[in-house]
């Protein structure tokens, strides 16, 4: 045996391999050539700069994570003493009187009659200020 034949043969060999798969590949992705049409359920995103003042409770109802919305994150300044969740509701426990400022962003989606809640409707009690983009903050 010649020291090329091995390289020979390892050469044809691929290229048979390679037009091998190469047909394969063209069978299997000719037969699928559409994507099924994807559904998402009707929603709206929201980014949110709010406002509360503490009631005489000392307690700030805010929503939590359900079904028909998703709260992303929220960011409140100053940060609570404590936080407590009641079914779908979330408390978070401040001095009475004391100003919070909440920034986040949710997504609420529609109800059964196809309407988006507002996020006023969202964010009961709150006072929605602008939200500021980079360049304000400067």
């Amino acid at each position: 045996m010649l020291p090329d034949e091995p390289a020979l043969f390892r050469c044809r060999s691929r290229g048979i391999l390679a037009w091998i798969l190469a047909g394969w590949i063209a069978a299997t992705s000719s037969g699928c050539s559409t994507l099924p049409k994807a559904e998402h359920p009707q929603h709206k995103d929201h980014s949110f700069h709010a406002r509360y003042v503490i009631g005489e409770d000392g307690r700030l109802m805010f929503p939590s994570t359900t079904r028909d919305l998703i709260i992303n994150h929220v960011h409140l300044m100053p940060k609570p003493s404590a936080e407590e969740f009641r079914g779908d509701q979330r408390w978070f426990i401040y001095p009475p009187g004391k100003i919070v400022h909440a920034r986040g962003s949710l997504r609420a989606y529609a109800s059964e009659s196809g309407a988006i809640p507002k996020l006023q409707q969202l964010l009961p009690h709150a006072v929605l200020l602008p939200l500021q983009t980079p360049q304000q903050k400067l």
